[in-house]
């Protein structure tokens, strides 16, 4: 394994744990602080991570990890986005998930973790909503087929 990489691994703790001992509860943890963050890292505009200063790339103290925003329909009746209204949507939610499970897998081929902790989660994920709403199956009613199946005969014997 690259030496950078490995040196890389184990100075980003988190957990006071290395990359590679983080399990499933340590993701769901985290995940579960993403839906409620401290309210100081909660933004109400997008602006971006890194401006540039005095000719160098630097951290923007306005950039926050989480921005609450409101539709445009709201946005044109006037309402302006409330840090208190934050809610992590289930796209982002998901996007975590896929985020996670690529380092982890990259992990994985490097041989520095042995296990996906990710994969455990989706397994039986709280975090994502399984899609429950039946699927609407559009057909004729038996009224409607006879209604069309005189006509149709109508139509013919007319000709």
């Amino acid at each position: 394994m690259n030496e950078t990489f490995r040196r890389l691994c184990h100075r980003n703790h988190i957990k006071n744990k290395p990359l590679a001992k983080l399990k499933r509860e340590d993701l769901e943890e985290f995940i579960a602080f993403c839906k409620k963050p401290p309210k100081t890292w909660i933004g109400i505009n997008k602006v971006p991570r890194f401006i540039e200063h005095e000719g160098n790339r630097v951290s923007n103290p306005a950039w926050r990890p989480f921005v609450v925003t409101v539709s445009k329909s709201e946005h044109r009746k006037g309402l302006q986005p409330k840090i208190k209204d934050f809610e992590l949507l289930d796209e982002s939610i998901k996007e975590i998930f896929a985020i996670l499970s690529s380092l982890f897998n990259y992990l994985l081929q490097e041989e520095y973790a042995v296990i996906n902790p990710i994969s455990l989660i989706r397994q039986k994920s709280k975090f994502i909503r399984k899609q429950q709403s039946s699927v609407k199956i559009r057909r004729l009613s038996q009224l409607q087929w006879e209604y069309l199946m005189h006509t149709v005969t109508q139509m013919a014997n007319n000709q």
